[in-house]
């Protein structure tokens, strides 16, 4: 179903519409799908992240923190900065549940802080949440123990040996079928109505 549209006029900066002109045609996307685009992110999603805090570093500087951890720790890290995954659930008024786990994985740590590329992919026994990265085999072990405690949490059970971790990503399990299930905002963001797959992925 095609999402219904409102008109409005805004008043914007030449510069910034010259700007926005080059991205979108960078993009090969029209400039009224740009802003709509930009305005929707912002509207369902940066603008939740500005109220909980966030901070950016460099991707060196986040590697140089990273590669000073043992693992032990990085668990331990881990599991005390998931308590934040579920403080942002009971902010955004969320219920337990694989709907609010994959939003909040998939549309805020994912897409809006950049932690990972996010996938879903499908085999003849399980489906597979992907998350890809280039921070390297520690990073992968964060993410690890972090899911895993959401998951915990969120009455998913999950067991840790079989959140799987790669150099590059991790691969997390669910049965057949639970990957459909989505939260209403993730519903009325996705264009197509289908994740996008990835191939070459051990799972």
């Amino acid at each position: 179903m095609k999402e219904q549209s409102v008109p409005r006029s805004f008043r914007i900066d030449n510069d910034v519409i010259k700007i926005l002109t080059r991205i979108a045609e960078d993009s090969d996307v029209t400039l009224n799908l740009l802003v709509s685009n930009i305005l929707k992110e912002y509207a369902l999603t940066r603008h939740n992240l500005n109220k909980f805090g966030t901070i950016t570093l460099s991707r060196n500087t986040f590697m140089i923190l990273l590669n000073g951890i043992n693992e032990k720790k990085i668990a331990e890290i881990a599991e005390s900065a998931a308590t934040n995954f579920l403080e942002f659930a009971n902010q955004l008024l969320l219920p337990s549940g694989f709907p609010s786990f994959r939003h909040i994985l998939k549309r805020y740590l994912c897409e809006g802080c950049g932690w990972a590329n996010y996938y879903e992919v499908n085999s003849q026994e399980n489906d597979y949440i992907v998350l890809t990265h280039n921070y390297g085999e520690t990073f992968s072990t964060f993410l690890k123990y972090y899911v895993s405690r959401v998951l915990t949490e969120f009455r998913m059970g999950v067991p840790l040996d079989d959140i799987k971790t790669h150099r590059t990503c991790i691969t997390i399990p669910f049965p057949p079928k639970v990957l459909a299930r989505m939260h209403p905002i993730t519903a009325f963001l996705e264009r197509t109505g289908e994740e996008a797959g990835i191939e070459n992925i051990p799972l």
